[in-house]
């Protein structure tokens, strides 16, 4: 790490709760822990306007993260867009999501998967900007393609109905058309298309 990044990383670091400093020096490398906890004992009286500088300039890169996209979507949402992608793609992704977003993701994968992805991201380097600005590009391809079919989250309770027992799928679709019969219709079309939904009458159902 460049000295003036290394300044930099330090006096942002010093900057935050010492909570959040910690869980952010846990995320380096050890190496870079190390040389970022050194720089911190040595900085002393900082220059005037030096530490809100920093902070800003790093605001403005989080900012410009390039899955800034990504942010305001749900952890199962993130999971229906993500979950069929290789594991050192989503390590890439996750990396750049909020800490608690990116656990809360992991905490839904299938277990074979939530190891797979946390040792991705345990083993990650710093890709180039180039696969960055691809994964992202794929991932915004993606979601636009999503926002097209049936909502992300119906993709989601669609696959869930449809890894239930027979018994117990008729079982919640009746309590979702007795609660919401309009959301039973968005269901049956997310399942079965919209000609089909049509024909059978399935915008509103009633329970059977």
């Amino acid at each position: 790490m460049a000295t003036a990044n290394l300044r930099k990383a330090a006096v942002f670091v010093m900057s935050l709760p010492r909570p959040q400093a910690a869980e952010l020096l846990a995320r380096l490398t050890p190496e870079q822990a190390a040389a970022v906890s050194a720089e911190m004992a040595q900085l002393r009286q900082l220059a005037g306007g030096e530490q809100e500088a920093v902070v800003r300039e790093f605001v403005a890169k989080i900012s410009a993260s390039p899955f800034q996209f990504l942010h305001g979507l749900g952890a199962e949402d993130l999971l229906a867009l993500l979950a069929d992608q290789l594991p050192q793609t989503i390590a890439i992704i996750l990396s750049y999501l909020p800490a608690q977003r990116a656990a809360e993701v992991i905490d839904l994968l299938a277990p074979e998967r939530q190891a797979a992805v946390v040792d991705r991201i345990a083993a990650l380097e710093q890709p180039g900007p180039e696969i960055v600005r691809d994964v992202a590009a794929a991932v915004q391809r993606r979601l636009a393609g999503a926002r097209q079919q049936p909502r992300v989250g119906l993709i989601g309770v669609v696959r869930m109905l449809n890894a239930m027992r027979p018994k117990a799928e008729r079982k919640l679709l009746g309590e979702i058309a007795q609660a919401d019969p309009n959301l039973l219709g968005q269901i049956r079309r997310a399942m079965f298309g919209d000609d089909v939904a049509a024909r059978a009458g399935w915008d509103v159902v009633e329970a059977a």
